[in-house]
């Protein structure tokens, strides 16, 4: 920093004048500052909005996450208690209705086995098993001095790779191989497996099973043999919507009762939290500026508390997106997938308990309110039909837009919304104008590129400033030598006169 000392010689407050000199030229500066900070407030703001709906996006929509609202299994009515769970277990899908089944497990379906003793697979002889039409070779020199759990873990390793599975057990002695598959068959070969020891083949492993069980309910009895159809080849079976898992030899009776709690929870979730995303957008695109609150200066900050900051920057916030056109555009596509009723489905939101807030002059414009006793109500009557409300998807590809939007159900419209909104950057017009931080969007969004002209802008001006107000500056420095010479010589003259008087 260069240190000025004028005004000496003239008596001027040369600060004073220069800064009076330079005023018109500072609030230039001033004016592309706040000009800048004011698209940095719209850019942060846009960018919330981004990463509210991208939040909001992946809770709801992420089809990939087992308990999403658009998993056919979110919409599951009916829970099933058995009397005997080490026998069998049942979940109800979506189609599942309520119903009691009487289960009866004569034999699991098994896999492919056999056992070795230690001596057998001691390390020291060459090992080959054939399975499924592939042979591997077990590396026997990578077993030798080790113990069996250490041995049956070099097996595995190889073994694994052509379908087969070795283990030990802690109650009986020797090593375990067998089939990753269950049932008689893979594909149509038959689940065994052959193979040598030193080259002497090792008698053939058991052939595996398929299931021998028996499920009867109120439209009658489904029975598994083995070999007849049906034959499942796993210890897991699907009938009526209802998947069962068989666990041992045995009878239980699986009783299914009607549950929406679950259902119904994420149906409220889902709402409440569409309600409060749809208030945070309408109250960016509903709340006014007032123009009086500009970004402060930095002159104007020395001069205020930081709480006093606070609440003058929270008044420049406010209001930068009233009428904003693409969240304007966002809040009537989001209010209009909810709205819209959807062809071929009878039911619509307010019939089942979720009811619209005649409200048109604030925030909650667009937002729900639940019965909870009449969701519940219409769960419990008819979870089909609330599912295709919510989850529909049109049988045909080649409707138009409009078309396609009616036989929507109303989360996969908002799905595409979202996606289209805060997740593709290529598509989304608020991505490209604010981008997302910490990706290349951020830095190719037109406001960023309109924050960066700005700086460079203000750079320049700066500078120039600078260079204008360093002139001034050695005028006055000038001046002051002036002065001092003439002093100078003043003083001088008025010493001669005084000697010589």
């Amino acid at each position: 920093m260069t240190t000025r000392i004028t005004g000496l010689a003239t008596g001027l407050d040369v600060d004073a004048i220069v800064k009076s000199s330079m005023l018109k030229y500072t609030m230039k500066v001033d004016t592309a500052k706040q000009k800048q900070e004011v698209l940095e407030i719209k850019q942060k703001l846009y960018r919330d909005v981004i990463t509210s709906g991208k939040d909001f996006y992946n809770k709801y929509f992420d089809i990939a996450k087992g308990d999403s609202l658009l998993n056919t299994k979110s919409y599951s009515s009916v829970s099933f208690e058995s009397t005997d769970a080490s026998v069998a277990t049942a979940t109800g899908t979506s189609s599942a209705v309520k119903d009691n089944y009487e289960v009866t497990v004569s034999s699991l379906a098994s896999a492919a086995k056999k056992s070795f003793s230690a001596a057998e697979l001691s390390g020291d002889q060459p090992i080959m098993v054939t399975y499924n039409g592939k042979t591997v070779t077990i590396p026997t020199a990578d077993m030798t001095g080790k113990t069996e759990p250490e041995r049956a873990k070099v097996i595995n390793t190889a073994l694994s790779t052509i379908g087969l599975k070795a283990s030990t057990s802690d109650f009986t002695a020797g090593i375990l191989i067998e089939s990753a598959t269950t049932g008689a068959l893979i594909g149509t070969a038959e689940n065994s497996f052959t193979g040598t020891i030193g080259g002497v083949a090792f008698s053939k492993s058991d052939v595996g099973t398929n299931l021998q069980a028996a499920v009867t309910s109120s439209k009658g009895t489904v029975t598994y043999d083995g070999t007849g159809e049906p034959v499942s080849a796993s210890n897991t079976i699907t009938l009526d919507g209802v998947q069962f898992s068989l666990n041992a030899v045995g009878t239980t009776t699986v009783s299914g009762k009607i549950d929406v709690t679950e259902t119904k929870d994420k149906l409220v979730n889902f709402v409440n939290d569409y309600n409060t995303y749809i208030e945070k957008l309408n109250t960016l695109v509903m709340d006014t500026h007032d123009r009086s609150y500009t970004p402060l200066t930095t002159e104007q900050k020395e001069a205020m508390s930081e709480d006093e900051i606070t609440l003058w920057n929270a008044k420049v916030e406010k209001g930068q997106l009233t009428r904003d056109s693409d969240l304007s555009r966002i809040v009537n596509s989001l209010k209009s997938s909810m709205a819209s009723s959807v062809s071929g489905i009878s039911s619509i939101l307010e019939k089942i308990g979720i009811t619209p807030v005649e409200d048109y002059q604030t925030p909650k414009n667009g937002t729900f309110t639940i019965d909870d006793s009449k969701l519940t109500t219409a769960l419990e009557a008819n979870p089909q039909e609330i599912m295709k409300l919510f989850i529909q998807v049109p049988e045909s590809d080649t409707l138009s837009d409009s078309e396609k939007f009616s036989q929507t159900g109303i989360l996969y419209r908002m799905k595409d919304i979202l996606n289209n909104e805060f997740v593709s950057s290529t598509n989304s017009p608020l991505i490209n104008k604010a981008g997302i931080m910490g990706t290349a969007s951020f830095t190719q969004s037109s406001l960023s590129k309109s924050i960066s002209d700005y700086k460079s802008k203000i750079t320049e001006m700066e500078t120039a400033l600078a260079t204008r107000e360093q002139a001034f500056y050695s005028k006055y420095a000038k001046l002051e030598v002036l002065m001092n010479n003439f002093n100078t010589q003043q003083s001088s003259l008025a010493s001669m006169l005084g000697t010589s008087s």
